[in-house]
């Protein structure tokens, strides 16, 4: 008998962007 593959895992939300980017972005006196 053939072998089911497993269920493939719920897909993760896309990582939040380091808040060292905005921190850096307001910081910069430009």
């Amino acid at each position: 008998p053939q072998r089911q593959a497993p269920p493939a895992p719920a897909a993760r939300p896309a990582p939040r962007p380091a808040p060292n980017f905005s921190d850096m972005d307001d910081d910069i006196p430009f």
